[in-house]
C-alpha cells in the first residue's frame, strides 16, 4: 500500500523521539509515503501517523496512472502508521527491570524505520513552518543515544535573503569601488595639511 501526499502529520505516538515534537505547533510534512506497522507482539512502537479520514492506496498502478487516490474496500484504512521505532536486545527482549526504549548502556541497537525519505530533503528542513528538522535532530539523537539531540530543538533563524536590482547594484559599486576610496585620499591629505601646518 502507498499513501499519496504530500501531507502533514500531528499524532505522534509516546516515544523518546516524539516527545518534542508533541510539544511544536508545527507538524511535520511528509510525500508519497509507504506504511510502516509494527509486527503483532513486538516492542516496536509507532512514532507517527496519519488521520483516521486517511487511508493507503493498495492500487499502485492505478494511483501512478491517474495520480489521483480512490478509496476502495481492500484499502488499508486510518490512521495509517508511517514510521515505527524499536529497541533491539541481543536475546531479543530487555532485562528484566530495564526499559527498553530509554537504556543508554545496554547491549542491542536501535532502529527506527520511517516510509518516506522526502521529509529530509532540504526544503523540508529548512521550511521553518513544519517541524521536519526537528524530527531529524530526534531521530539521530535517539539513535545514536545523545539526548541532548531529543530534548532540545535547533535554533532556526529564519532567512532573510537581499534582493537588489541592477541599479542597487550600480549604486552600491560606486559608492564601494569610487566613494570609499576618495574619501580615504580626503582624509590622508587632511592629516597630512595639519602636520604640515
Amino acid at each position: 500500500p502507498e499513501s499519496a501526499g504530500p501531507f502533514y502529520v500531528t499524532a505522534y505516538g509516546d516515544h523518546p523521539v516524539t516527545r518534542t515534537l508533541q510539544q511544536l505547533p508545527r507538524p511535520t510534512v511528509f510525500a508519497i509515503a509507504r506504511p510502516v506497522r509494527p509486527t503483532a507482539g513486538s516492542s516496536a512502537t509507532t512514532l507517527f501517523s496519519t488521520s483516521e479520514q486517511s487511508f493507503a492506496e493498495t492500487d499502485i498502478a492505478s494511483l501512478l496512472e491517474t495520480r489521483e487516490p480512490s478509496r476502495g474496500e481492500e484499502d488499508l484504512p486510518g490512521p495509517v502508521s508511517l514510521g515505527v521505532a524499536v529497541r533491539i536486545e541481543p536475546d531479543g527482549a530487555a532485562p528484566a527491570g530495564q526499559d527498553a526504549s530509554d537504556d543508554e548502556n545496554a547491549r542491542g541497537g536501535r532502529v527506527v524505520v520511517v516510509g518516506d525519505s522526502d521529509f529530509l530533503r532540504t526544503d523540508a528542513l529548512q521550511a521553518m513552518e513544519v517541524a521536519n528538522l526537528e524530527l531529524a535532530s530526534a531521530i539521530t539523537g535517539w539513535l545514536t543515544a545523545r539526548e541532548a539531540l531529543i530534548a532540545i530543538p535547533p535554533r532556526r533563524q529564519e532567512s532573510q535573503p537581499i534582493q537588489l536590482t541592477q541599479d542597487d547594484a550600480m549604486n552600491l559599486g560606486f559608492r564601494v569601488i569610487l566613494l570609499m576610496p576618495l574619501a580615504m585620499v580626503f582624509l590622508g591629505l587632511a592629516v597630512w595639511w595639519n602636520r604640515r601646518a
